[in-house]
């Protein structure tokens, strides 16, 4: 997963490995948490769904975009892999 946030607009790439590169992959639903009291990466791995700030699915390209965010920090967590892929259980800062 790779990506930018600038201003009040993130794009975030998700790409899944085969044998020889890397390809984007559609289909995959995050969820944006912001951080805050009590929420850390910790409270984030372990969070449902519905708990999710915002939530974004991947397109044919691989990219989420979320935009409209107030400031502050966010975490960052897949919720649902594309078929035939796993979740990746990283929460990103």
């Amino acid at each position: 997963i790779g990506g930018t946030a600038t201003g009040t607009d993130g794009i975030i790439t998700k790409t899944g490995k085969d044998k020889s590169s890397e390809k984007p992959l559609g289909g995959a639903v995050f969820g944006l948490y912001k951080a805050g009291e009590g929420v850390t990466a910790d409270t984030v791995a372990k969070a449902a769904e519905a708990d999710a700030y915002k939530k974004a699915t991947s397109d044919d390209k691989g990219q989420i975009n979320f935009s409209q965010l107030k400031e502050g920090t966010y975490y960052l967590k897949e919720l649902t892999a594309p078929d035939g892929y796993s979740v990746n259980t990283h929460v990103y800062l």
